[in-house]
């Protein structure tokens, strides 16, 4: 796998982004993808899952992880997949509940012009995020939160799709 999914512990404030993070439960929990083409060639068509399950870790367990997945039709259409695990604390085991509206994506490519965050829609975990060409090195960050929680969700069958999107 890849070193590109890391996590933060967005009410705590305290660290910095990593593969593994402890929340207690109520906390909110901050989770990046960060698509960086490091060659020296275009990344083309590149692709971002937020889980490869279509949505965070719904729990109970004291150790929730999720899997991130990037694609490209570049360079043999690579894929890669990356885990960030978040270590439940206080106790009580939790899961995780996916927090609309907080879907976001910073960068510049042929399919967003985001270079201080655009939002990205709820669908950032329920399927494929066209992040499109990235330049030899440039990257492209998505980010999305959860809350550890025991509260169930019922999420969408069938989320949209994510369109290109531009800073206004």
């Amino acid at each position: 796998g890849g070193n590109f999914a890391t996590a933060f512990n967005n009410t705590n404030q305290t660290g910095t982004w990593r593969d593994s993070v402890d929340a207690n439960p109520g906390e909110i929990v901050e989770f990046r993808v960060t698509a960086k083409n490091v060659g020296n060639e275009v990344a083309s068509r590149v692709q971002v899952w937020g889980s490869i399950n279509g949505q965070v870790p719904q729990g109970p367990a004291s150790q929730l992880v999720m899997t991130s997945k990037i694609a490209t039709a570049s360079f043999g259409g690579n894929e890669e997949t990356d885990t960030v695990t978040v270590n439940v604390t206080g106790g009580t085991a939790q899961g995780l509940r996916y927090l609309p509206g907080h879907a976001r994506i910073q960068g510049v490519t042929n399919l967003h012009n985001c270079p201080s965050a655009c939002n990205v829609g709820d669908s950032v975990l329920g399927g494929t995020i066209e992040i499109g060409d990235i330049q030899p090195g440039a990257f492209v960050e998505v980010t999305f939160k959860a809350t550890v929680t025991n509260n169930v969700v019922v999420s969408p069958s069938t989320p949209p799709a994510v369109p290109p999107s531009s800073a206004p």
